[in-house]
């Protein structure tokens, strides 16, 4: 069953997520955002947090992005089921091997 789309910023270490939304107001952080591959429909992964949570480290189209926790907050995701996130992991370190 779909859960109902969450902030970015709440996401784990691990979590895998699509892009459902950008919520912020300004349309030139929402132009950043956009130019920089956020776009909903995208899938992307938290590959880590920085010791005091802040910034974010995100897989995004086959590259590394930082952001700050604030900054996700405007990007609204639904989270991967487990499973699938999971399977998508597993097949992800299969091929670079």
């Amino acid at each position: 069953m779909p859960q109902n789309p969450v902030p970015l910023s709440t996401l784990k270490q691990g979590d895998r997520a699509t892009i459902t939304d950008l919520t912020n107001q300004s349309r030139r952080y929402r132009a950043k955002l956009l130019s920089m591959g956020m776009t909903p429909g995208t899938m992307l992964r938290i590959v880590r947090l920085a010791p005091m949570g802040d910034p974010i480290e995100l897989d995004v189209r086959g590259y590394r992005l930082s952001l700050r926790r604030q900054e996700c907050s405007a990007v609204m995701v639904q989270p991967a089921p487990a499973e699938k996130a999971m399977a998508t992991t597993k097949s992800s370190s299969e091929t670079s091997s």
